[in-house]
């Protein structure tokens, strides 16, 4: 039913999204008017003003996207409640079921034992009984709804009444048990909702898809259509275990009513096609002789569960991502809460489950219900469309799997913890209150697997640069393993308190339910004392590497107090190994406090790391013990001893024995108090650096490099294309309106043409730098043929000769615009004829020289020199490390002009103009610009020279970077500016060992753009 109603609020969302395509798709047009665009570098766009004006347009849209989700969801259900009320009637019809009433004879006879049977049910009044002539088959059904059940007796079962009365009587309480539990009324809702939403949502979804596929063709869109069935194949799956599993308790309570473990013996064995509601002859059999089997967690149920959960999620975040799921608002974070509910309702159900089997003696289970709901909450994750749009491929690279298995030993872990949880409560308090803490546990250690591959979109971008300068930071060898280990944790996308909260959670709440051992305090309060002497024993000249060993030493002094306090039970290795990582991290604050904060930002939050350190070391010391006791007293004893120790036994799990009184449990209680309130001293407040301490993340590009082709796509289909269209449409009719006599009708043509000009000049201009010089070049040729248009045609003769030259231009750049939209030949008007007039065009003008467009010392502040140009030819031994960094600006045989200045202070300034052939110019600028982004950081090696070069893109359009050069012992800063005009490419560079002034920067490149003249 999930499943349904996200599907609906999909199509809901879609259709309000294509409401008047024609103009452009709504929300991509909010996009091109803010400016946000698809990063190609997957760093998330750091304009703040561009992010607010693109939510402000997203939020004029909502009250269309509410009326369409609002309308789909209110015409499901009525849709739902229309096949609800109908089925039992349509049902009765298409079998022709007979009221057993108005069969006197047949009544007669049934009445007593049917009204019997009602009773032994615990149903309170009669159900509808009716016959099926049409069947021969000994069974039955029931149906109906909540205020008209309805049981339908086969022709083949009523004869069983008189023969086999056993027969009769326990197909009869199968049924009545499916009304005893209430679930006919759910079982026959959900089949309205399916119903209701294929007809509602999925076939106007389909339609709608194939016909865009006729009209235009869009490779993206297949993926939806195989997206839709894959939704109804799994939720059809899902319905059907659920049934079968509904079968089954029905037959529980039969056994239960009859005493009899096999009650359907003397039936025909009926064969079930696989994936049927009806479990098979032999799986009844085994549920009725072992009742117990229904409450054993097993694997395939919880993992539909945690995969149809996760389906439901991303469906839901697709249909409501455009309506409220944005960054700068609550909806990401209701939304993990919501994820986080249910999985902490599937690890909560499991749990029970495993604790109560393991009550009745069915032996512990928790390793197959978490690894199933692990696996599904992790490959829900892929059943999405963005998982083959994605054309980076982040759901499937290797840090991403890897994530996604780290997720799934959480899963496990977190279902053992929980099944030990549960076993533990003995009252509706402390159940409440484990729920309440696996909900926590969950959000915190599950809730990052729905976003864990953007961990791989991270990792070129931000992890391997910031683990490269850790390294750099710590001067490589040890030292760089240990910094880069222990800040893993700062990378993580977790909140600091809560994650501490959660963490401690996972030994309180065992502690607290059963009687902490003395031995975790006093093994505890050992371990704080060694584990500051080792922080301030610790030191060095750099206060980084120092903190990471005194973390490193922390967590040896937790494994150790671990293992001392592991014979007390799981709780007393955790309490100790947590009170110690408590009292390093306030050791830590002490060693490193300067100036008012501390001197190293690892220093800064230790508890991001000691409480993870903690867990790992109660974990691995509590299994290597329980590995060394199995060898020591052969498998039969040490699985009874594991069991117990685990789920059974409180006196091993909490330390306890003979001498367990309630006041020894309450005294032990409450002494953990003070280790909860030293937790939240060093958890709520913590310093803050000093201004010598170093940044581990290496600095950002300040700007955003966009992917040019899906920008282009964006900027098309939220309204340029249609802008455009608008554009050479209204050309196309004043051109062939000048054949016409009617002048003033064709002045009315050319008006409108420059009513459609200036409306499509106030959409923002193309992403991608090509494109936009023809849009511009395009638009401008256009309005000047039909300014000039105007003009002629408003007197009684004139030349058109120039508006046809006009329009030509015109169309000369609307072709390659159009081609590079849509990728084939688009439609646009044909060629105007050739001018009525014989005069010839004039000759196109010579080309310019480069050189006239550089700059000249009367450019330039007082005392420039120009440097002679360089004959030397290139070092071939030079390298750059990655290799694929290094800007190539161009063949040597482009066309060029280059001079450099010296200035007084040191500083030079040069300025360079290419000329490329057919548009090469924006191609190289973009490539040059992706350099930029993706390389801000690489190494130069020329002979015995190494240089550090750092990168920061600070705008665009035109591009603007500044450089440094770092070769140890000297520092060079540059500023870049590269101008793109026509099929000119100029950049002018200002370098020094200062950073250059950007205003005269931005003087010197002004003064070249004014002299670019293109041919």
């Amino acid at each position: 039913m999930g499943i349904a109603v996200a599907i609906a609020a999909y199509v809901a969302d879609h259709f309000s999204s294509i409401a008047g395509a024609d103009h452009g798709l709504a929300r991509l047009r909010c996009q091109v008017v803010s400016g946000v665009y698809p990063d190609a570098s997957v760093r998330v766009e750091p304009d703040e003003a561009k992010w607010q004006a693109y939510y402000d347009c997203l939020h004029a849209l909502r009250g269309g996207q509410l009326l369409w989700l609002g309308g789909i969801l209110a015409l499901l259900a009525v849709v739902t409640w229309l096949f609800y009320v109908v089925q039992p009637v349509w049902r009765i019809r298409r079998g022709r079921l007979v009221l057993l009433r108005d069969v006197p004879a047949l009544w007669a006879r049934l009445e007593p034992t049917l009204t019997g049977l009602t009773r032994k049910a615990g149903l309170a009044a009669l159900p509808e009984f009716r016959l099926d002539p049409g069947s021969t088959r000994a069974g039955g059904v029931a149906f109906g709804t909540h205020r008209r059940p309805v049981v339908g007796l086969d022709v083949g079962l009523v004869l069983l009444h008189d023969r086999d009365r056993p027969a009769f009587d326990a197909v009869v309480l199968h049924e009545l048990a499916h009304l005893r539990h209430r679930d006919v009324p759910i079982t026959y809702a959900t089949i309205a909702v399916w119903r209701a939403v294929l007809l509602v949502a999925v076939l106007p979804f389909t339609v709608s898809l194939v016909w865009s596929q006729i009209v235009a063709p869009d490779p993206g869109l297949w993926t939806l259509l195989v997206w839709s069935p894959l939704l109804v194949v799994l939720a059809h799956a899902a319905r059907a275990s659920v049934l079968r599993v509904r079968e089954h308790h029905a037959d529980v309570l039969v056994v239960e009513w009859t005493g009899d473990d096999d009650p359907f013996r003397t039936l025909p064995d009926v064969r079930s096609p696989r994936f049927t509601s009806h479990p098979s002859r032999a799986a009844r059999l085994a549920v009725t002789q072992d009742p117990r089997v229904l409450l054993r967690p097993g694997f395939l149920a919880f993992f539909l569960g945690g995969l149809t959960w996760q389906v439901v999620v991303n469906t839901a975040g697709m249909a409501l991502g455009g309506l409220w799921l944005r960054s700068d608002s609550a909806g990401p974070a209701v939304l993990r809460l919501v994820w986080s509910a249910g999985a902490a309702v599937l690890v909560g159900v499991a749990a029970w489950r495993g604790a109560e089997y393991a009550r009745l003696g069915g032996g512990r289970a928790f390793l197959w219900p978490g690894l199933g709901i692990g696996l599904g909450l992790g490959l829900g994750g892929l059943v999405v469309p963005m998982v083959v749009l994605d054309p980076m491929g982040l759901h499937f690279a290797p840090l991403t799997l890897v994530l996604r298995a780290v997720g799934v030993v959480v899963a496990v872990l977190v279902c053992a913890w929980a099944t030990w949880c549960v076993s533990l409560a003995r009252t509706k308090v402390h159940r409440a209150a484990v729920a309440l803490a696996v909900f926590v546990v969950c959000w915190s250690c599950l809730g990052w697997l729905p976003n864990a591959y953007g961990y791989a979109g991270l990792w070129d971008s931000m992890i391997v640069p910031a683990f490269e300068r850790l390294g750099d930071l710590a001067g490589g060898g040890a030292d760089a393993v240990v910094v880069g280990a222990a800040s893993v944790a700062l990378f993580a996308d977790a909140d600091r308190a809560l994650a501490t909260i959660a963490l401690g959670l996972v030994w309180l709440v065992p502690a607290l339910l059963g009687r902490p051992p003395r031995a975790a305090f006093i093994v505890g309060a050992a371990g704080m004392g060694v584990a500051a002497l080792a922080v301030f024993a610790i030191g060095g000249s750099d206060p980084l590497v120092a903190t990471a060993w005194q973390l490193v030493a922390i967590a040896v002094v937790q494994l150790v107090a671990a293992w001392v306090a592991r014979r007390a039970g799981v709780v007393a290795a955790v309490v100790a190994a947590w009170l110690t990582g408590v009292a390093g991290c306030v050791a830590i604050w002490g060693a490193h406090w300067s100036a008012g904060g501390v001197d190293a930002v690892l220093a800064r939050q230790p508890m991001r790391i000691l409480p993870f350190t903690a867990l790992v070391a109660a974990a691995l010391v509590v299994v290597a013990g329980r590995l060394a006791a199995s060898r020591r007293v052969g498998p039969r004893d040490g699985m009874a001893s594991s069991s117990g120790s685990v789920v059974g036994s409180r006196a091993v799990a909490m330390g306890g024995g003979g001498r367990n009184s309630w006041w020894a449990a309450s005294v032990s209680r409450v002494v953990l108090v003070p280790v909860v309130v030293l937790t939240a001293v060093v958890v709520v407040p913590f310093p803050v650096t000093t201004s010598s301490a170093v940044a581990l993340l290496p600095p950002q590009p300040t700007v955003g490099l966009v992917d040019p082709q899906r920008a282009l796509f964006i900027w098309s289909h939220g309204g340029g294309v249609a802008l455009l269209n608008d554009v050479v449409q209204a050309q196309s009719r004043a051109f062939f309106g000048m054949a016409e006599d009617d002048r003033a009708a064709q002045v009315a043509r050319c008006g409108e043409l420059l009513d459609r000009i200036r409306v499509a000049r106030e959409y923002p201009d193309p992403p991608e730098p090509v494109a936009r010089g023809h849009w511009e070049s395009g638009m401008d040729a256009s309005r000047n043929g039909a300014e000039e248009c105007t003009r002629i045609f408003a007197g009684p003769e004139g030349d058109p000769n120039p508006v046809s030259i006009a329009f030509t231009a015109a169309n000369a750049d609307f072709r390659p615009l159009l081609r590079a939209i849509s990728g084939v030949d688009a439609d646009v008007p044909p060629e105007p004829p050739a001018p009525t007039t014989s005069t010839p065009p004039p000759p196109p003008p010579p080309p310019v020289d480069l050189a006239t467009m550089l700059l000249t010392t009367a450019d330039l502040p007082r005392g420039a020199k120009e440097k002679p140009p360089s004959t030397g030819g290139s070092s071939s031994d030079i390298r750059t490390e990655p290799s694929d960094c290094g800007v190539d600006v161009g063949p040597p045989e482009l066309a060029k002009a280059s001079r450099t200045f010296d200035m007084p202070d040191g500083s030079w300034i040069t300025a360079s103009v290419y000329r490329y052939p057919d548009d090469d110019g924006g191609v190289t600028l973009r490539m040059m610009a992706e350099s930029y982004v993706h390389c801000y950081q690489y190494r130069v090696f020329a002979g015995d020279i190494t240089q550090k070069v750092t990168i920061d893109v600070v705008s665009g359009a035109p591009l603007v970077a500044d450089i440094t050069f770092d070769g140890g012992f000297v520092v060079f800063h540059s500023r870049q500016v590269w101008i793109l005009k026509g099929e000119l490419l100029a950049c002018v560079s200002v370098g020094g060992k200062r950073r250059p002034d950007p205003s005269l920067v931005d003087s010197l490149a002004a003064t070249v753009t004014g002299r670019l003249v293109t041919r």
